[in-house]
């Protein structure tokens, strides 16, 4: 099984950024927004044709949840500009 974790982390200075670990080749990288880690989620699953059978989010617990709203609010947005850019069925 291909899992990835996306850990959010506190980034010492009052903001946050996401640790996004392949546990099948243990790569990681560090994402500082929600279209990054995206970018790597697509990078990371290129090595298994795309297929990535789940990502694990983890919350480190000094993570605010002002930091949290931030990424809900992204996510929204992003997930809001895939959906324009999908064709009308």
């Amino acid at each position: 099984m291909v899992i990835f974790e996306a850990i959010i982390k506190n980034d010492g200075l009052g903001g946050w950024f996401i640790e996004l670990n392949d546990t099948v080749s243990n790569n990681k990288a560090i994402c500082k927004n929600v279209k990054e880690l995206e970018e790597k989620v697509e990078d990371f699953g290129s090595e298994y044709g795309g297929h990535v059978d789940e990502i694990k989010w983890i919350k480190d617990d000094d993570v605010s949840e002002q930091c949290m709203n931030e990424i809900r609010i992204q996510m929204e947005e992003y997930r809001d500009l895939l959906n324009q850019n999908q064709p009308n069925v």
